[in-house]
């Protein structure tokens, strides 16, 4: 359902569309470092895996005090708003379970605890493709960071192209994404227009995401995306 790109993601998704402003990522305190965050492509720092697919989360804890660290997941819709669905609709098993594979560094300058997440795991598994965020808290419940993920299935097929810009002013410092998306014949969709939405990123970065994109042909089963300024970076 999504097609992604090193330097640019373009992510297709059925949702209804409520405009809020979007929950963003919370960065981790002073004593929480290297934090990182990855799925089957390493170094990403931004999973996108499909269903099914291991993601690991892994950081280190500078206090060195034997502390418990908790997980939470969180399904979001496409504007990332918290979803209107269960968490038995969207994991199985059960989160707010803690990350119990860890251990202290050894003959370092700097004393740390690492620690290492994996889902799916026994407590925890994905059901759904989605928006997602996974939260990490201490035993105290004070939420210490967050970070977004994202699951797909490949549903449609994506056509994309990497365009100089026509605007002379633009040629020389951006590129334009160009797509079109076809629609297999056994998915039906009863107004493409509004059922499907894209969301078009630079580096993974959502701050500059471009996500208010609508098909400016329908042609049978195929909807093709032509824009110039619109989609440029």
């Amino acid at each position: 359902m999504q097609k992604f790109f090193k330097t640019t993601c373009l992510f297709i998704s059925w949702a209804t569309a409520i405009v809020w402003a979007q929950e963003t990522e919370t960065n981790p305190p002073e004593y929480i470092k290297t934090v990182v965050f990855e799925g089957t492509a390493e170094g990403d720092q931004f999973p996108i895996i499909k269903l099914g697919e291991t993601i690991t989360l892994s950081f280190d804890d500078l206090m060195y005090d034997q502390a418990d660290y908790y997980y939470t997941i969180t399904h979001y819709d496409f504007d990332w708003q918290p979803s209107q669905l269960t968490k038995a609709q969207y994991l199985k098993g059960m989160d707010n379970v803690r990350i119990q594979q860890h251990e202290n560094s050894f003959n370092t300058i700097q004393l740390y605890t690492h620690f290492e997440l994996t889902l799916p795991n026994r407590q925890s598994a994905l059901l759904l493709t989605g928006n997602y965020m996974i939260k990490i808290y201490d035993a105290a419940k004070n939420l210490m960071f967050s970070r977004r993920f994202v699951v797909y299935e490949n549903l449609v097929n994506v056509g994309v192209v990497i365009a100089r810009p026509r605007e002379l002013s633009d040629f020389e410092q951006k590129q334009t994404v160009q797509f079109e998306i076809n629609v297999p014949n056994g998915l039906s969709l009863r107004n493409p227009t509004e059922e499907i939405k894209v969301s078009v990123l630079q580096n993974y970065n959502w701050s500059s995401a471009i996500t208010t994109l609508k098909p400016q042909y329908i042609l049978g089963n195929k909807l093709i995306y032509r824009y110039d300024t619109q989609t440029s970076f």
